[in-house]
């Protein structure tokens, strides 16, 4: 009777493990999500291609040659980028070099899968929108996550940043502290880039910073509750010299210069993001004196123009 006794409690006992277990399964087991995600809005075809997966692989293997990561890096990742169209050039930029802390980056890396349907629909939401307002041709986003290395930068803009080289792709960095309407701004911002490259571009400082200043007007006219620094008036000194410099720099193409009036320069006086402030300034000053100018028609209007017909136009 014992023996029955003992057996019938190891018999609960198994069947009991085998329900944790597969409770347990049925949890934490992955949901496919589809990739790249394709929808079309009107005319326009979205394709959002995202690469948490590839970074998985490459977290996995480099647990176990962890001294090959950019190796490893290059294989997993880089790659498989070049595969999906983005070009050698794009690829030798900062926001591509080899992750360090994969510890950090496996967590985030998890914490963005969990979120990749909101990623997806967010984004989505952002580009029909965004398209709405100013169509144009088919468009690819490619979403990486944004490797530990860059946390500080992340967090000054809000944990979520782009950038636009050709008029059919963006490429976007996220963590997983962002927020939807962070995310969205971002997309409306680096969706206007994209349409202004279909219409050609140029790159003084002029031209790059009332690009930027459209960017980020088109983006507020959506999103208008946004919290965006960048475009915050200069004050004091920094609006005195930021003013003076760009006026005196307006045809200049030098991309150092730019990068000073993106990063700041103490000895200058030029504050952070002074071209971004200055452009959104023109531009706000521009459609308080010329209201009736369509978004289509100030988006392909040349940056001349636009200073011309603003407060600030030379005298």
């Amino acid at each position: 009777m014992r023996k029955v006794y003992y057996l019938f409690i190891l018999m609960c006992y198994s069947v009991l493990l085998v329900s944790c277990s597969n409770e347990k399964e049925e949890v934490g087991s992955p949901r496919e999500v589809e990739n790249p995600f394709v929808f079309k809005h009107n005319e326009q075809e979205f394709k959002i291609n995202n690469y948490f997966q590839e970074f998985e692989v490459f977290l996995e293997k480099a647990e176990k040659q962890p001294d090959k990561l950019e190796k490893l890096y290059k294989e997993s990742v880089i790659e498989v980028l070049r595969e999906n169209g983005i070009g050698y050039n794009e690829l030798s930029e900062w926001m591509f070099i080899t992750p360090i802390d994969v510890e950090a980056l496996e967590k985030s890396v998890v914490a963005l899968i969990d979120k990749q349907d909101l990623i997806n629909t967010s984004i989505k939401e952002a580009l029909s929108t965004s398209s709405e307002q100013l169509p144009g041709g088919n468009k690819t986003i490619h979403v990486m996550p944004a490797i530990p290395e860059f946390s500080a930068t992340m967090k000054e803009m809000k944990y979520v940043t782009g950038e636009v080289r050709y008029k059919n792709s963006m490429l976007i960095l996220i963590d997983p502290a962002f927020s939807e309407e962070d995310l969205k701004h971002t997309i409306v911002h680096e969706y206007h880039h994209l349409i202004v490259k279909e219409n050609g571009y140029d790159s003084t400082l002029l031209d790059r910073s009332v690009t930027e200043g459209k960017a980020d007007l088109f983006a507020k006219m959506q999103y208008p509750d946004t919290d965006v620094p960048w475009i915050e008036p200069l004050t004091g000194y920094s609006k005195e010299q930021g003013w003076k410099l760009f006026m005196e720099n307006l045809d200049s193409t030098d991309t150092g210069l730019w990068y000073e009036f993106t990063n700041g320069n103490h000895y200058k006086g030029l504050d952070k993001w002074s071209n971004y402030k200055i452009g959104y300034q023109i531009m706000e000053s521009f459609l308080k004196e010329n209201p009736n100018v369509t978004i289509e028609e100030w988006t392909k209007m040349p940056a001349e123009d636009i200073l011309l017909n603003s407060e600030y136009k030379v005298k």
